[in-house]
């Protein structure tokens, strides 16, 4: 799904009124849109929900950082041998710097975009944005689901679509409303 600047820009400006670079952002998330083939308002939505567009956003029970909210342990060097904090190694404090920068977060969490709805596509038969959400969101592993389903005798069954993952789609026609006015 290709959307025009002008719409992403308008998204984005109300989401996040202040994100300075705005238009940069809009361009960036356009093109990581075309290239990866995913609508960026869910993008836009999505970074609104998890870190309401704040680049250093931080979780320490999680160890999500950055925009998209990607979490640490997706990278081996952030992941002790031990149980004590994976801020305790230098690569990951490196790793976690670089997540804090916007662009390259963008990128990760499209890129999980991407990943999920392919993951989904191929295991239950559905790439929709409802569906990838819950994986992106963790509520698969705390609901031990597959893409928002659960294996049955007779297929797949798709379990209720969790509170957090409706707001973020709620948000997402919010602003292709605004938008489209």
């Amino acid at each position: 799904m290709i959307r025009a600047l002008v719409v992403i820009l308008h998204a984005l400006t109300i989401a996040a009124p202040g994100f300075a670079p705005k238009r940069e952002a809009a361009l960036h998330v356009q093109r990581l849109a075309e290239r990866l083939e995913f609508d960026p308002l869910t993008l836009v939505a999505l970074v609104e929900h998890e870190s309401r567009w704040n680049p250093r956003a931080f979780n320490p029970d999680t160890w999500a950082v950055g925009l998209g909210q990607v979490l640490l342990e997706h990278f081996p060097e952030c992941v002790p041998a031990e149980p004590f904090s994976p801020m305790d190694l230098e690569p990951c404090s490196r790793i976690r710097a670089r997540l804090e920068d916007w662009r390259y977060n963008l990128t990760w969490t499209a890129v999980a975009f991407r990943g999920w709805r392919a993951y989904c596509l191929y295991h239950v038969g559905t790439g929709e944005a409802r569906y990838y959400l819950q994986g992106y969101q963790g509520f698969d592993a705390k609901r031990h689901a597959t893409c928002g389903h659960v294996r049955t005798r007779s297929g797949w069954r798709a379990l209720p679509i969790p509170k957090l993952t409706r707001r973020v789609l709620a948000r997402r026609s919010e602003f292709e409303r605004q938008v489209t006015r």
